[in-house]
């Protein structure tokens, strides 16, 4: 049915038949380059379902994102969302947790955006939340959009995932630069990064320092009685690190970041794009169909 020995001997060799929760990065690894999975792919998942392997996505998308491509696959598991600030069910408004930007810090940075005319995109964990035009980065942006008109003056009573910030260059680089001049960034990382998909913008993207993948896989774990020796993590990129690090096997992409592949116990011969994931989800259902 498969070819099991023309992949790397790291995991031909490996016996995977314990194993029962495969966590994946998204892009990069369970997608291609052009946002799709390959039918091969959703046959082994679907496959591995059946020998009571579970497949769950980790994503630094939202998770209507990730919700869509679940629908595609066919599978009911939780998603960890929002690089770990979000993990929520997959068939249900069931939010099973979250680890939001500390209110008083979320206060602060909307004291100073109100003092300038910019456009301001809060994401909870149900609705996003917007004072003037609506700004998300394109890979964020989900088919269904639950938005809500921005309150400023009840803001730190909501726990926001992350903050996404818009406007022309001067006023963005300022506010960055304001920012960095405080002590929030012990508590909250800051992205400044041009728009891609509206000329002239930039934008400042905030999210809380204590979300992480691997975080949220392990509050997951704990919180489900999954032993860390029966996971697999698969990811490409540096956002993937704390997740193949919380798993008891790690596997990196061939197109992953050189940071990954270092530490992965197996890191596959294919790239993303010629479906290199297949090669791991091969082993282990070989495994577990003689369990």
């Amino acid at each position: 049915m498969f070819s099991f020995f023309s992949k790397k001997s790291g995991a031909s060799n490996q016996d995977f038949s314990h194993v029962s929760l495969i966590v994946s990065d998204m892009d990069g690894t369970l997608l291609n380059n052009n946002g799709d999975v390959y039918d091969s792919t959703v046959e082994l998942i679907k496959d591995l379902q059946k020998h009571n392997v579970t497949f769950m996505v980790a994503s630094g998308r939202w998770h209507s994102n990730v919700k869509e491509i679940y629908e595609v696959i066919g599978i009911e598991s939780d998603i960890i969302s929002l690089d770990g600030a979000l993990t929520k069910s997959s068939t249900s408004n069931n939010v099973l947790h979250t680890q939001g930007i500390d209110g008083n810090i979320l206060q602060r940075i909307m004291e100073l955006v109100t003092s300038k005319t910019l456009d301001v995109t809060l994401i909870t964990a149900e609705d996003l939340l917007c004072n003037n035009d609506l700004y998300l980065p394109t890979y964020l942006t989900p088919n269904v959009l639950n938005v809500k008109p921005l309150n400023i003056d009840v803001v730190s009573d909501i726990e926001v995932l992350r903050i996404y910030i818009k406007g022309n260059r001067a006023a963005i680089e300022s506010l960055h630069f304001t920012l960095q001049q405080t002590d929030i960034l012990s508590e909250v990382k800051i992205y400044l990064r041009e728009s891609k998909h509206e000329s002239g913008f930039w934008y400042l993207e905030i999210r809380t320092i204590n979300a992480t993948k691997g975080t949220a896989l392990q509050r997951y774990m704990v919180e489900h009685s999954i032993n860390k020796h029966n996971t697999i993590g698969i990811g490409d990129y540096r956002n993937d690190m704390s997740l193949l690090q919380s798993c008891g096997y790690k596997v990196a992409l061939a197109n992953g970041v050189a940071e990954l592949r270092e530490i992965a116990d197996y890191v596959t011969l294919d790239s993303s794009n010629d479906g290199g994931i297949d090669e791991i989800l091969e082993r282990v259902l070989h495994s577990v169909m003689k369990r």
